[in-house]
């Protein structure tokens, strides 16, 4: 008796072991890697040796004249970072603290009337919550991708980094499980905006380069269609920035300015800014 109950149990873990594997890969989307959003540069914030015991390491450390920091900070300003460097090689955060209580309504006025603070800090919030299982609207999203491509025109390149993360996030939403595909223009538009953040601001790209070939490669015509893609929008923004008064895009540093900014990102690759 005991014998039959025990292969009639058997039976029936195979039988549902077999069905569960069967709707998993009839059901189960493809994984698509992608990258935790960072913005701002981040040093190291330890330097430890494991071990039986923890051994501190000495940290290297940089310095810049007051003439470098303003330099730099100056730089970091108008690209929209909301991180500066003192002359010790310390970040210091100007923060947007005063923001964070604000909606989103609110966010959207100040950043239409050119606050580059409420524009970061829309893309920041939006971001924040914009993952697979909380979905916006399409004109929820329309309205914030609006917001930073206006402060993308006004000059910010930290916009650029959140159209980026936004339009990623919408190609890995995309997922039709009936056709069994992604909509391939989210991910072809965040390359296209990927080489307009590489011509405007030329540092600090590599980690979105880094996110997006992780999720996703373009093949060679996809490619062309993203090359085509920045045309179209790099266009649009200088038309829009005309609009708004100003001048052409300013794509190219001195040399003095190209040299600090190398060092800065350089110092912050090995660990010498805190």
């Amino acid at each position: 008796m005991n014998k039959k109950i025990f292969t009639t149990l058997l039976a029936c873990s195979i039988i549902g072991t077999v069905v569960f594997l069967a709707f998993t890969q009839n059901d189960e989307r493809p994984r698509v890697k992608i990258s935790e959003y960072q913005e701002t540069p981040k040093p190291n914030d330890t330097n430890r040796v494991q071990g039986s015991q923890d051994v501190k390491v000495q940290q290297k450390s940089i310095s810049f004249t007051q003439a470098e920091a303003n330099t730099i900070n100056n730089w970091m300003k108008k690209q929209g970072y909301m991180t500066f460097i003192s002359t010790d090689g310390k970040v210091i955060s100007s923060g947007n603290q005063g923001y964070l209580h604000y909606d989103k309504n609110v966010l959207l006025k100040m950043a239409k009337n050119g606050d580059s603070i409420a524009a970061y800090t829309l893309g920041e919030q939006f971001i924040s919550e914009h993952n697979l299982e909380n979905q916006k609207s399409n004109k929820e999203v329309t309205e914030v991708e609006n917001a930073l491509l206006e402060a993308t025109a006004r000059g910010l390149t930290t916009s650029i980094d959140q159209l980026i993360h936004i339009k990623t996030q919408n190609y890995i939403n995309s997922w039709d499980r009936k056709q069994r595909k992604f909509d391939n223009s989210y991910i072809i538009d965040a390359y296209a905006y990927l080489n307009i953040l590489k011509l405007r601001r030329g540092f600090d790209t590599d980690m979105r380069e880094y996110s997006l070939n992780m999720t996703r490669k373009l093949n060679a015509a996809e490619y062309a269609l993203a090359i085509n893609r920045s045309e179209e929008i790099y266009a649009s923004l200088s038309q829009q920035r005309a609009k708004l008064g100003l001048g052409p895009f300013e794509n190219n540093n001195s040399s003095e300015t190209q040299a600090l900014l190398q060092r800065m990102f350089n110092a912050i690759d090995n660990g010498e800014i805190q």
